[in-house]
Formats: C-alpha cells, sequence, structure tokens
C-alpha cells in the first residue's frame, strides 16, 4: 500500500516561517503570515515604535529556509539565484521585499532588501542576490530592516512640536543659512498640497540670504537629515526607497515631489493660523497676497538647446515610424500635419 509523501522542502519551510515568526516577536515588530496564495510573499512585517504604536510601515518577506538555498557567494555572502518571474514581482512590489534565507540547524536568518537589490543600478546585471552573511536578524537590526521605507523616529511629534523642531533644526554658517521650516515652506507647489526638495531649492533660500554660498559635506548632510526628518515624522508621501538609491548608489542628492500627508498638511494650517495672528497683532506687515505657506511653481529649466533636442525628438520618431511628420503652430491652434 503507498500513501502521499510530504516533501521534506515543506518542513524546511515551515521551521524558516516558524523560526522568523519567533525571533520577530522577540523583536516587538508584528509578523502577519500570508493565509493563502503565496506568489512571492509569505507575510509582512510592521514595525511598532518605542511607545508600542503600530506605525502603519509595513515591509514584505520572502523566506527560504534549508541548506539548499544557502550557497557561497562572493565576498562572504550567500548567493540566492531568483527565478525571472520572482525578480520582476518583487522589483515592482509596492513596498520593500526581504529576503530572509534560514539555516534551521544554527537557527540564523540572513536577510537583505531584494527590491532595493534589484533596482540598485550597482546590482544590475547580476543574476544573483548577494546576501551578507553579516547581516542576520536581531534586535540590533529592528529598525535596519525599514530603512528603505524611511527612517522611524521613536515617536511621531505633535503638530506644535513639529513646527518648532521644524524652526529649531537649522544650519548658520557663512553662505549657507537655513532651517528645516525654510526648506519645507519654499517647497510647497501644487496649491500647498504637494511638496518639492532638491538641491536647487536649498541653494535658492542660501542665495537669498548669502551672496555667495558654499556647500560642502556638513550641507549636504542637513539636506539629508532634512529629507530623513520628513520621513521619519510621515509629512509627505517620499519615495524613500529611490532617494536612497540616488543618495548611496548613484552619489547624487535626490530631488522628488510627494504629496503632503495629513500631518503635513495640519502643519500647512497651522502655520497659516499663527501668521494670521502675528499680522492681527501687528507684529508681521506684509502684503496681504504673500503668505509664508503658499504654493511655489517648480518648471524646468528651458534654453536654446532644450528647444533643439525637441528638434533631434521628431527627427528621431520620424527616422524610426518612418514618416516625415512636421508640427505647425497657427494663430488660433497647434495642429499636426504629415506630408
Amino acid at each position: 500500500m503507498s500513501l502521499p509523501k510530504v516533501p521534506l522542502t515543506q518542513h524546511q519551510e515551515r521551521i524558516g516561517i516558524n523560526i522568523v515568526a519567533e525571533t520577530l516577536a522577540r523583536m516587538n515588530l508584528v509578523w502577519r503570515e500570508t493565509p493563502s496564495t503565496d506568489v512571492g510573499v509569505d507575510g509582512q512585517i510592521e514595525f511598532i515604535n518605542d511607545t508600542g504604536e503600530a506605525t502603519g510601515q509595513i515591509v514584505a518577506v520572502q523566506v527560504k529556509s534549508g541548506p539548499s538555498y544557502l550557497s557561497e557567494g562572493p565576498n562572504n555572502s550567500w548567493a540566492y539565484y531568483p527565478s525571472d518571474a520572482h525578480r520582476h514581482y518583487w522589483e515592482q512590489f509596492p513596498v520593500p521585499v526581504l529576503l530572509f534565507l534560514c539555516d534551521p540547524e544554527t537557527r540564523l536568518v540572513f536577510w537583505v532588501d531584494a527590491r532595493q537589490y534589484l533596482r540598485s543600478p550597482v546590482s544590475e546585471g547580476s543574476r544573483a542576490i548577494l546576501v551578507p552573511k553579516l547581516s542576520t536578524l536581531e534586535d540590533k537590526t529592528r529598525g535596519s530592516l525599514f530603512a528603505n521605507i524611511g527612517e522611524i523616529d521613536g515617536r511621531f511629534l505633535d503638530i506644535d512640536e513639529l513646527i518648532n523642531v521644524l524652526m529649531e533644526r537649522r544650519i548658520d554658517k557663512p553662505g549657507f543659512s537655513m532651517s528645516f521650516f525654510d526648506i519645507f515652506a519654499t517647497g510647497l507647489t501644487n496649491i500647498a498640497n504637494t511638496l518639492y526638495f532638491g538641491m536647487d531649492i536649498i541653494c535658492k533660500v542660501a542665495e537669498a540670504r548669502a551672496e555667495i554660498v558654499t556647500t560642502g559635506e556638513d550641507e549636504y548632510q542637513f539636506a539629508y537629515d532634512y529629507m530623513r526628518f520628513v520621513v521619519a515624522q510621515q509629512l509627505a508621501d517620499v519615495p524613500w526607497s529611490e532617494c536612497m538609491i540616488d543618495w548611496h548608489d548613484r552619489g547624487v542628492v535626490p530631488s522628488w515631489m510627494a504629496r503632503l500627508t495629513r500631518r503635513g498638511r495640519q502643519i500647512v494650517d497651522q502655520v497659516y493660523r499663527l501668521e494670521m495672528r502675528l499680522r492681527e497683532s501687528g507684529v508681521i506687515d506684509a502684503h496681504p497676497l504673500l503668505h509664508v505657506m503658499q504654493e511655489t511653481s517648480v518648471s524646468m529649466q528651458w534654453s536654446p538647446y532644450t528647444y533643439s533636442r525637441i528638434d533631434l525628438s521628431r527627427d528621431l520618431q520620424n527616422e524610426h515610424l518612418g514618416t516625415d511628420y512636421q508640427f505647425a503652430a497657427g494663430p488660433e491652434d497647434i495642429h499636426c500635419i504629415q506630408d
């Protein structure tokens, strides 16, 4: 008589899931296993802050357990080779996907942010995802698991505290003087419902207060700290993972435009009320159409070079499509004609 057999891999997978669940519980993180239809994500982890509040900050997890997944890789790492389907699935996933490689014998869990790894230009073309052997799941890595959705502070400040901190966090140097508040207020756009950030806006603020603007390590760190604060306090929906790729892998200061969250809009409203009180008391005297929390239009810089590129774009399209499109602007409309 023959009976159904349970594959050994199923035991290994359950052992790995259980080790991960137990380890995360000791780290005071919420683990939610995918109950059905696992197509590349075994579960989710939610961050719990120091005061015990559930923050809504979530990362996805894929667990691989057993010696078959612990293949030696270069530079003291494990090499995991995902299928093309999983590569595409994890790369486009809406939240970070952490790859956990579990060794049931030692009960160690090695991990890396697979989505970030696949998106990074540094690892482009690599068939393997390299998981550092020194990157293990333990208490000291608690915050690191969420690094690519934003570094999370111990607690959320109330709106009055937020405004005070925005004003108090500042840098005052010859050629570079500003606060977080200056960057936040100047970066408002889209009827003050969207926040823009880039090194250009920081330089504009500095230029308003100094004839010669100087930037160095301290100034770039200040820019990073501002971005981190906005994300940690959830003031805008900043694409933090892409910012980290720009900052660490491409070596450039990120630029982004993000919708304000409810907390961000509350800051705008509270500062507006503060300004109105100071105006009514006569402490501040300014044009009635001028306000601290007011949108600034964001636009690209155009030059004759840009117009030449538009002509080049037309030529490329004509050549590729085998057509001869020309664009003519009349006095009342703009239309497309084909010879």
